[in-house]
């Protein structure tokens, strides 16, 4: 497959979901300040990345508050940018880390090591809907261990999480090395449900 690097930027980046192919900053709607904050701080975050820092950055709050959107605006500056990302869902990318499975280009199976390996390797990382996935320590573990390799290596992350304290999901000690930004705010996609009901 074609790297994003190369691709016009009419084209939407990978792994971007249908439902926020049109997620920017500029469309992003905030309802107070809490909302407000999170807007600038996430294009801040782009800006960083853009001139090669490595911010870390957890976008915390209720559902339905716009942290996915800020999150996928930020995978589509960025590859406006040419900058190159690795951007998924926490669900399906801990499914690839336990199991394996196809990789992210083509069909070939993946051995859960190769996943690891993969995502170790990308120069920025977004992850959407951090939580728990299994009842071990899996997740924990996983996301601690990321967390470290990015302070470590200086390889900028944002992700989002439903999870208040961040702590809760991914430890204290990996916690503390990001940005902290917590949303407040009405779920407007449980009231968009309800007006097509």
């Amino acid at each position: 497959m074609t790297s994003p690097l190369t691709l016009a930027p009419a084209i939407p980046p990978p792994f971007v979901p249908k439902r926020f192919l049109a997620a920017r900053f500029e469309n992003y709607q905030s309802e107070n300040d809490s909302e407000a904050k999170a807007l600038r701080v996430a294009a801040r975050w782009v800006e960083l990345v853009t001139k090669g820092e490595g911010p870390m950055l957890a976008l915390i709050g209720p559902q339905g508050t716009g942290k996915s959107h800020l999150l996928y605006a930020a995978a589509w500056a960025l590859f406006v940018a040419h900058v190159r990302t690795c951007c998924r869902s926490w669900y399906r990318l801990a499914d690839e880390l336990r199991y394996g499975g196809p990789a992210y280009y083509g069909t070939q199976h993946m051995e859960p090591y190769e996943h690891r390996s993969l995502l170790w390797c990308q120069p920025v990382i977004l992850l959407d809907e951090v939580r728990p996935t299994a009842n071990t320590a899996f997740d924990d573990t996983e996301l601690a261990k990321l967390a470290c390799h990015c302070y470590d290596q200086q390889v900028p992350i944002v992700l989002t999480t439903n999870v208040n304290p961040l702590a809760e999901v991914l430890g204290a000690p990996a916690a503390s090395r990001f940005t902290q930004i917590t949303l407040t705010g009405r779920d407007r996609r449980r009231e968009q449900l309800r007006a097509t009901t």
